[in-house]
């Protein structure tokens, strides 16, 4: 997918979720230090690289 792979998740809890395989879609976020975020403003392109999700259906 040309998403990569922490979309393709989100989208087929999406789905699971839409078709009634899931009750719940759950996605956690882990973000850099706030003192580095204004760096990523300027390269916004770096940011799926120095973040962290996880996707889960219930």
């Amino acid at each position: 997918m040309m998403f990569g792979p922490q979309v393709r998740e989100l989208l087929n809890g999406l789905v699971d979720l839409m078709a009634g395989g899931a009750e719940e879609l759950v996605v956690t976020l882990e973000l850099p230090a706030e003192e580095r975020l204004e760096s990523f403003a300027e390269d916004p392109l770096v940011l799926p690289e120095r973040f962290a999700m996880q996707v889960e259906t219930r």
